[in-house]
């Protein structure tokens, strides 16, 4: 099991035309999540509950002499997936929380004999990140594989529109698109959402990895609180559930 919630983001298409709204190095204000949110996920697979997921602001912290939300993303696989496949995923990240971008980036996978570990430093003024020992340019106001997600949180959007969100992961920068498909009803043990489906079309390794097809329900709402995520994959699908919100 890949981590559902921190680690989605496959391979995927490039930016189409059909564009209305506008990328990353725009400014937005946060109306969506406030300094504290912990949102709790059931993963599941063919309708059986596989692990748990969340997603998480711990607070606002100095960061490069700066205000920054700390985003916090864990799984963790339970029952009998644990004893062939045990996951104990976690990745941080701290996003500006006025320029609602990133200024560091933290993985660390542990997926059955899988280890991954990967620490990214933003520097936003110069426009450059350092990635595995390296230096890399990087666009204006980049985010990080989990700020992207409340990046977009923040973003006013409806169907049909698009949003283009400049990202630098696995030491490139790309341009993810999102796109708003439709409006949908959706009922979890939290309660009934009216939400907005987006797809995320992706193109390399990192929130949401996973190379199938990715969709996610955001509330229709200043929120815009995930409640859903789906990612098909060679026999079904693997879906994560909001199960807590506080």
């Amino acid at each position: 099991m890949i981590m559902l919630i921190a680690s989605l983001l496959g391979e995927g298409d490039l930016r189409g035309d059909d564009s209305r709204s506008t990328s990353s190095g725009e400014p937005s204000v946060n109306n969506a999540f406030n300094d504290r949110e912990t949102l709790t996920f059931a993963v599941k697979y063919m309708g059986v509950t596989v692990g748990i997921a969340t997603l998480e602001v711990r607070g606002v912290v100095q960061r490069n002499n700066y205000r920054a939300y700390h985003l916090v993303s864990t799984a963790k696989s339970k029952g009998v997936v644990s004893f062939f496949h045990k996951v104990r995923d976690k990745v941080e990240s701290y996003m500006d929380k006025n320029g609602l971008y990133t200024w560091y980036f933290e993985k660390h996978l542990r997926e059955g004999k899988h280890k991954e570990d990967v620490v990214v430093k933003y520097d936003q003024e110069n426009h450059l990140a350092e990635y595995r020992g390296r230096t890399m340019g990087i666009p204006p106001g980049v985010q990080d594989p989990l700020s992207s997600l409340y990046y977009l949180r923040t973003r006013d959007f409806g169907v049909g529109d698009t949003v283009f969100i400049n990202t630098n992961g696995d030491g490139k920068n790309w341009e993810l698109e999102v796109r708003c498909l439709r409006k949908e009803k959706i009922k979890t043990q939290v309660g009934e959402f009216d939400t907005l489906v987006v797809k995320p079309l992706l193109k390399f390794g990192g929130i949401f990895q996973q190379k199938g097809e990715i969709t996610v329900w955001l509330t229709e709402d200043q929120r815009k609180m995930p409640v859903l995520m789906r990612s098909k994959v060679k026999i079904g699908s693997i879906a994560a559930i909001l199960i807590k919100a506080e």
